[in-house]
């Protein structure tokens, strides 16, 4: 299982689509404000903020290495790569107008800690959108994650900090999930199966394009609709008023 996605990696072309949408989902939140990416990986999000109408990103994760590739493929005028831990966020100072934070919450011991730093760095109109897997669809099956929500507890994480929560999700959409369901039926065929296993020990492994699809951005949608369904949860907080 890989848990950080790294350009030319094996793992980047199949599972990069949702994780940038999630970055296109918050660029209406970031132009003309200063941004605090707090858990960036590699960068490839942060960067997007940035080239997309941000004033400033302070972009911060723990691993060096993470930031060191960062560094060499991300680098942009308006961002600043800080190796810190989310959790407590030592190293950088508020206020934000918008903190965007996607698939980190589950890596910490203490959530309520981190929702809690992050209420405090943000400007008093600022907004915080997260993510996180799913519980009810995971079933903790991740073994880097130290936490997982499902959405009631997802809830019940931010609303002590903002006055104003809205839930969304993250879904496949059907068309994607039917056409694996069917690649899956296909390769699970025994005739199928035997079929490769004959061309393979002949030096001609058999490639079934279905099953070589490579997701895009138009596979995923984010909506309001049914989170608890969703693989992804997202949440936007403010505090208003």
């Amino acid at each position: 299982m890989v848990e950080r996605i790294v350009p030319n990696d094996r793992s980047w072309n199949q599972q990069i689509a949702p994780h940038i949408q999630r970055y296109r989902f918050a660029l209406p939140y970031v132009c003309g404000k200063r941004v605090l990416d707090a858990g960036c990986g590699v960068g490839y999000g942060s960067r997007l903020l940035a080239s997309s109408g941000a004033a400033q990103v302070v972009a911060v994760d723990i691993s060096r290495e993470a930031l060191e590739v960062a560094e060499k493929q991300f680098a942009h005028d308006r961002l600043q790569f800080i190796c810190d831990d989310c959790q407590s966020l030592t190293k950088v100072g508020g206020a934000f107008d918008a903190v965007i934070s996607f698939e980190a919450l589950e890596h910490f011991p203490d959530g309520h800690s981190f929702v809690a730093r992050i209420a405090e760095l943000l400007a008093p109109q600022g907004v915080f959108i997260v993510s996180t897997p799913n519980k009810s669809l995971s079933n903790g099956s991740n073994p880097y994650h130290v936490r997982e929500y499902s959405l009631a507890e997802f809830r019940e994480l931010l609303e002590p900090h903002f006055n104003r929560v809205t839930l969304l999700g993250q879904h496949w959409t059907a068309a994607y999930l039917a056409f694996h369901r069917a690649a899956g039926a296909m390769w699970n065929n025994p005739f199928m199966r035997l079929g490769r296993w004959l061309q393979k020990i002949r030096g001609h492994e058999a490639k079934w394009p279905l099953a070589e699809l490579v997701p895009t951005e138009s596979d995923v949608v984010i909506s309001e609709l049914y989170p608890e369904a969703a693989m992804v949860l997202i949440a936007i907080c403010r505090n208003v008023g």
